[in-house]
């Protein structure tokens, strides 16, 4: 269940600074920092993984009335900084430990 709130430090950090600017929220998720910038005047590229984070990051701020503040955009970061074709990680980052554990 989405709550809304943006992170503490952000909303009196962003607070004291004037005029509001552009921010870019990396990791969004369902976009509550981005949605409290936007509510209050900045311009915010909303970035995340996922694509139903930005699906809903979107409908927040459309609900909000900010839409025209927050363009959630994936695909803009992707073409500012593509992967390196020779990038690649071997199948072993991704295994799970193998030892095992006692229940709990």
């Amino acid at each position: 269940m989405w709550k809304g709130t943006p992170n503490p430090l952000l909303a009196e950090t962003a607070a004291q600074l004037s005029p509001p600017g552009h921010a870019l929220d990396l990791g969004c998720g369902e976009g509550g920092d981005t949605i409290w910038l936007a509510t209050h005047g900045w311009q915010v590229t909303a970035v995340d993984i996922a694509p139903t984070a930005l699906q809903r990051v979107a409908q927040h701020a459309a609900h909000e009335g900010v839409a025209d503040r927050v363009p959630p955009n994936i695909t803009t970061w992707r073409a500012l900084f593509p992967p390196e074709p020779s990038t690649s990680y071997p199948p072993s980052t991704c295994r799970p430990p193998t030892t095992s554990r006692a229940p709990v």
